[in-house]
C-alpha cells in the first residue's frame, strides 16, 4: 500500500482483482488445507487473499461444506480436514432400529431425530424401486414402486439392519 491512499488501495483490490471461478477457488482451498494447518474460516479467507483469490466468509463457509471439510480438534487448537466419509449403508445401520411394512409401504423406525437423515440418504440414491420417502422425527415412510420391487427392497433394508 506504499504511496497509495487507503481508498485507492481498496478500490484497486476490490474492483480490479481477478476473480476466480468456484471450481478454481475450491481447488485452491483444498491445496491450502493440505499444505498448512488452517483453523478458521477467517484463516482460509486470508490465505486465499494472499494467493490472489477473493472470497468472503460466507463463500468460504459454503465451499468448505461442499468440499466435505470439517473443523476438527487438533493438538492445542482446531484445523480443517476432510470429513470422515460414511456410506449410506453405515448411516442406515447406525440410525435405523426397525424395518416393517405391509402389502404396499415400508416403514423404517429410527433413533429420535434421525429419520430425515435416513430419508435423505435413500432419496439421494435415486433407487428405481423407490418412488419417494416421507420423514418424521423417528419414522420414515418409504413408498416403493410396488409388488416384487417392494418385497425386494424391504428384504434389502432388513439385511442392512441385520448387519
Amino acid at each position: 500500500m506504499t504511496g497509495m491512499s487507503t481508498i485507492a488501495y481498496l478500490c484497486t483490490t476490490m474492483l480490479y482483482s481477478p476473480t476466480m471461478d468456484k471450481r478454481e477457488r475450491q481447488s485452491l482451498i483444498l491445496a491450502i488445507v493440505r499444505e498448512q494447518a488452517v483453523g478458521s474460516q477467517a484463516d482460509v479467507v486470508r490465505e486465499l487473499s494472499r494467493r490472489g483469490a477473493r472470497a468472503n466468509q460466507a463463500t468460504v463457509s459454503r465451499d468448505l461444506r461442499e468440499l466435505g471439510l470439517a473443523r476438527v480438534p487438533h493438538g492445542d487448537g482446531y484445523r480443517y480436514e476432510a470429513a470422515r466419509r460414511v456410506s449410506w449403508e453405515q448411516h442406515f445401520a447406525e440410525f435405523t432400529t426397525r424395518v416393517d411394512g405391509n402389502a404396499s409401504l415400508i416403514v423404517l423406525k429410527t433413533l429420535p431425530g434421525c429419520a430425515h437423515i435416513v430419508a435423505a440418504e435413500l432419496d439421494g440414491l435415486e433407487l428405481p424401486e423407490i418412488v419417494g420417502t416421507v420423514a418424521g422425527d423417528d419414522t420414515v415412510l418409504v413408498v416403493p414402486r410396488g409388488g416384487p420391487a417392494r418385497k425386494k427392497l424391504q428384504a434389502r433394508l432388513e439385511g442392512l439392519l441385520a448387519g
